[in-house]
């Protein structure tokens, strides 16, 4: 059954392809994406879509102690808001982003009010301008991502780097991607 699952999982994401284009137009491939999805969840079609006890619950064991709990905890690429979710039980704020506001308005509907400390927002971490403005309003953070970095093309890791190094105030650190010396 997992592997029908999988196939069928797959196959949606290349009709997706296939259909809505270049995958260089990161916003507009990513709306695109969430406005074909109908369900998530477990059962959803969301291939990555993973249970939070088995995804953020490890992950929190791995990194929780790095980070400073007196900050808001971003979770950059949220999509359907599942993972931001469970973690809003572990920290008194979460700012969940996305670049696609398709996929924001699935999590915000799948969204109860016992989840009152997440609020939802448009983010491309392509542009650094935008997370310049986001650490402007809000300061620091500590920065959650589980399904973001590798999908991010290596001629767009420079500014991504630089959103990132934004947001966790790293900003003054020269951040280098794709190695070099000096």
């Amino acid at each position: 059954m997992e592997i029908l699952k999988t196939i069928r999982l797959l196959s949606h994401v290349l009709y997706f392809r296939l259909k809505h284009g270049n995958p260089g137009e990161v916003d507009r491939h990513w709306e695109n994406y969430w406005r074909t999805i109908e369900k998530t969840g477990s059962d959803g079609q969301v291939l990555w879509d993973s249970e939070p006890e088995r995804a953020s619950a490890e992950d929190l064991l791995r990194f929780q102690r790095y980070m400073d709990p007196s900050l808001p905890l971003l979770d950059l690429g949220c999509g359907n808001g599942r993972q931001s979710r469970f973690l809003s039980r572990h920290f008194p704020r979460v700012i969940a982003t996305d670049v696609s506001t398709s996929a924001l308005a699935k999590a915000r509907a799948e969204t109860g009010p016992e989840h009152r400390n997440i609020e939802f927002r448009q983010l491309d971490a392509l542009q650094p301008g935008q997370a310049q403005a986001l650490h402007d309003e809000v300061g620091d953070v500590n920065i959650y991502m589980r399904g973001v970095l590798h999908v991010t093309q290596q001629r767009d890791r420079p500014q991504f780097a630089r959103s990132l190094a934004t947001l966790a105030a790293m900003a003054e650190t020269v951040v280098r991607v794709g190695g070099g010396n000096g």
